[in-house]
């Protein structure tokens, strides 16, 4: 038997509730996605949409490394996969 490899994997959730899609939740899930394949990291950082978070009024929102992150853009977004890649 061949050990497998182990993949030290981290996640980002991305809210898709109602006032996170009025606030540019999809544009930062495409810039997460497009940013994760250009640096050929889908398998060490997993994108993941969620239902409504309760943050509402600090759309949109992201969790990432262990926090929740507020008022969100794509920016500010990118800047947290870099962090992590």
């Amino acid at each position: 038997m061949s050990k497998e490899k182990e993949i030290h994997q981290q996640f980002i959730f991305v809210c898709n509730g109602k006032d996170c899609k009025k606030n540019g939740c999809k544009d930062i899930q495409k810039a997460i996605k497009s940013e994760l394949k250009r640096t050929k990291k889908q398998k060490t950082v997993k994108l993941i949409g969620t239902k409504c978070t309760g943050k509402c009024k600090k759309a949109p929102v992201i969790i990432a490394k262990e926090q929740w992150m507020t008022a969100m853009d794509v920016p500010k977004a990118l800047e947290v996969v870099k962090s992590m890649l």
